[in-house]
């Protein structure tokens, strides 16, 4: 589940006064999350990451999808439905889409802006919950269970830049005043304005106040649809079955909140429900957490892989909701934004820990864009007359720091948790600064250099496809003894190229040191004539170059020994793996033979199971299911305690590394704007055993798939209106509408005039009248 622009306004979070009681209730039976952040604080470019584990900068989509805006993400980019889908899981999502393209983002069941006026999928929580309830009665129906729903709220964004006649927040929308239509699921709480505690980014002006009162009702709405669609998938009977995760996309269209990267835009609530036993519910957890790691948690739920997993820059968070790590003060999260709105060029990195964050304003030279919903906000507004005027602004910043911002941003967040005071240029913070870059730099870095040698290795092998066919048919019609010689050399290099893996590549490019004239009287080896054609591009060397002013050069840059805790992740993330497929077998072979009185066959097999493990060079699997919980490593580099392996099944070199620690960086072993074909089919999808799939009945339900009969109950001839386009209809992000009214012409539930029109409102007004 996930609200648009949503913050801390719960209970759960210590807000004394915003009421939300099935929020605190979800807290209560999950893992409370204290260190989450998104990867960046923009609505298009956040739900990309969320729906793909990749950080803006490297899926694509860098600024908003709809309108003239018309960011999409790259091609050949994976994202979390479309790998789903391939494993025979199904997907739906209800609500707020706001990515592209459409064949990257494909789900079985959309019920969205791109179907649906947004605040008839995203506010009216009583048709959520009736496309809540199609989609899992749908889902129960079919032939496989597991099932991946997405609701994405449109609460509590900003609507008075387009709708102002329903509120700042569209609080007046649904809330059966005169003309404003009637939600029925919907029991709107109001608040007192000069009775709020204000964050300390918030102004404490009056007109701020009352735009904070209208977010807290928009609040009161969101937390009620949460309730109704846990009871729909309580009613359902899948509630013990079912993952349930609770985050928002970016922070609150506040001053120093959305679109910074201040902790107030990308620090985000996040509850994580297990039906599992033995989980913490009602804790909190302090570790690092990004919205990358979202696709990484979703995968190992469902037991896949990814087809590119090098391109992950996250980790699961499964572990996490049996055991608190070892105290990790290095560990940190990333940040990339580019755009928002098409107009907003502001690019900015950051490098959060838990006690210090370092922000790099790429665009420093330039005032700091102010996007339009917020521009006409009350709250802006407020602060831009009294700015004008010479009056005094009660806020923390003013209004000419805000706007013009130094390249660097270092701040020390337990001395300084409103990020006040910059302390980049002191000289006591001289190492912490050099630190923090340059774990940013190989963040960002090797990022770039892995997709200048995704694009170069494509160029040369289709360049050396070229000349081998063209000299081994020169070879094969005359007797010129050269053009064989062409054609084998040619071959020579081109399988080496291809035998190398993009971790391999990189590592051999790093290493690279050309022969000097009359150095050495032997000719270059195949190796040493494969790598010389990747240096013959201009753009790479001279991203090399800049490397190896920063990290080293040849065998003793930095970079290596990123790449080697890479490697060991990879061999103890592989071989733990193994050993859990194997033990599922184990599993489910036992539970087979046992159900059918077969115990001397299970025994047979169990024992020939058990010898394969042996015959592979690994010991016995002592239990038969193995959480893959090979995230974390204590302190001490011993191995993670969720894990019950034999002490022998892990040798040293093989240490389970923290992808986030202090050597870590995120390697993307794969542009997947140039990834090749054989490269896919390499990194095919993985599926394996379903049994432990989320959300599957435990009793299968067989029933013809029929249109679902919801609250207004339709008759026996109709059916759920066919999905169609609405044609004229503008999201709130898009550019204003005459006279400023949001057009709702497919509305089905709420017209602007408050009325009921429609198929839908007949059925419910004579089901009212009954």
């Amino acid at each position: 589940m996930l609200p648009d622009d949503g913050g801390f306004e719960m209970g759960a979070y210590r807000n004394r006064i915003v009421q939300t009681p099935f929020l605190d209730a979800l807290a209560k039976e999950s893992l409370i999350f204290n260190n989450a952040y998104a990867s960046v604080s923009s609505c298009s470019p956040s739900r990309a990451s969320i729906l793909t584990g990749m950080p803006e900068h490297q899926n694509g989509q860098y600024g908003l999808h709809n309108g003239v805006h018309n960011f999409n993400s790259l091609p050949k980019v994976h994202s979390i439905s479309s790998m789903l889908g391939k494993a025979g899981i199904r997907t739906g999502l209800i609500g707020k889409k706001h990515v592209g393209p459409d064949e990257t983002y494909k789900f079985d069941y959309e019920r969205t802006e791109e179907q649906y006026p947004i605040n008839q999928v995203g506010r009216n929580i009583t048709q959520i919950k009736l496309f809540v309830r199609e989609f899992l009665q749908q889902t129960k129906s079919s032939s496989n269970g597991s099932f991946f729903l997405m609701v994405s709220f449109h609460d509590p964004h900003r609507c008075g830049h387009v709708t102002p006649q329903y509120g700042s927040f569209c609080e007046r929308w649904g809330s059966g005043e005169e003309g404003m239509g009637l939600i029925p699921d919907w029991h709107p709480i109001y608040y007192v304005w000069d009775e709020i505690d204000l964050p300390y980014y918030v102004p404490d002006t009056q007109p701020a106040r009352y735009d904070l009162a209208a977010q807290y009702t928009t609040i009161s709405r969101l937390d009620q649809g949460v309730g109704l669609v846990l009871k729909e998938l309580r009613d359902a009977g899948l509630e013990d079955d079912t993952l349930v995760v609770y985050t928002s996309d970016n922070g609150p269209p506040m001053p120093a909140a959305r679109t910074n990267l201040y902790d107030p835009g990308m620090a985000e609530p996040m509850f994580i429900r297990s039906p599992e036993k033995g989980v913490r519910r009602n804790e909190v957890t302090y570790s690092m957490t990004s919205h990358l790691d979202l696709v990484p948690t979703i995968l190992e739920w469902f037991n896949l892989t990814h087809p590119q997993p090098t391109t992950l820059t996250g980790r699961s968070l499964l572990p996490l909701l049996f055991q608190e790590p070892s105290n990790q003060p290095d560990d940190a999260v990333f940040a990339s934004q580019s755009f928002h709105e098409i107009t907003m060029t502001y690019p900015m990195r950051a490098i959060r820990t838990k006690r210090y964050k370092l922000i790099h304003n790429l665009n420093y030279q330039l005032p700091f864009p102010i996007d339009q919903d917020f521009y006409v906000s009350p709250t802006f507004q407020d602060i831009l007359n009294r700015t004008l005027a010479n009056q005094p602004v009660p806020w923390y910043k003013t209004l000419r720091t805000y706007y013009h911002r130094p390249e660097w941003e270092l701040y020390d967040l337990k001395m300084d948790p409103t990020e006040s005071r910059n302390l980049f240029g002191k000289s006591s913070m001289k190492d912490t600064f050099r630190q923090l870059s340059e774990r940013l730099q190989k963040w960002l870095a090797i990022n770039k250099l892995q997709t200048l040698l995704k694009t170069r290795r494509v160029v040369i092998i289709h360049k050396l496809v070229r000349l081998s066919k063209l000299f081994t048919a020169k070879a094969s019609t005359s007797s010129d003894p050269r053009a064989k010689k062409k054609a084998e050399n040619y071959v020579a290099i081109l399988t080496n190229i291809k035998s190398l893996s993009p971790a391999k590549l990189l590592e051999k490019v790093i290493q690279y040191q050309p022969a000097k004239n009359g150095q050495s009287a032997d000719p270059p080896s195949i190796e040493q004539r494969s790598i010389a054609r990747f240096m013959e591009d201009e753009k790479l060397v001279r991203h090399l170059k800049s490397l190896e002013g920063q990290f080293g050069k040849g065998e003793k840059s930095k970079l290596l020994e990123v790449l080697k805790k890479k490697s060991k992740i990879k061999k103890s993330v592989n071989k733990q793996k193994k050993k859990e497929r194997i033990a599922k077998r184990l599993a489910k072979e036992e539970k087979k033979q046992q159900n059918t009185g077969k115990q001397n066959d299970a025994s047979n097999n169990k024992k020939t199971l058990k010898r394969k493990l042996d015959n592979d060079g690994t010991d016995v699997v002592q239990q038969t299911r193995i959480a893959s919980y090979d995230s974390y490593e204590s302190d001490d580099g011993s191995e993670p305690r969720s894990i019950k392996l034999n002490e022998s099944d892990q040798s040293d070199e093989e240490e389970q590394f923290d992808q986030r620690s202090s050597l870590s960086v995120s390697i993307s072993e794969s542009d997947p704007d140039n990834a090749s074909d054989e490269d896919s089919d390499a990194n095919a999808l993985e599926s394996r055993e379903n049994y432990v799939l989320v959300a599957k009945p435990k009793k299968a339900i067989h029933q013809e798939s029929k249109p679902i009969i919801s609250e207004p109950e339709l008759p026996d001839n109709q059916s759920l209106p066919a999905k169609k386009k609405v044609v004229n209809y503008k999201a709130p992000e898009d550019d204003d509408e005459e006279d400023g009214v949001e057009l709702l012409t497919d509305s089905f539930f709420i017209t602007e005039t408050g009325e009921r029109t429609g198929r839908w409102a007949e059925l419910y007004n004579a089901q009212q009248s009954k």
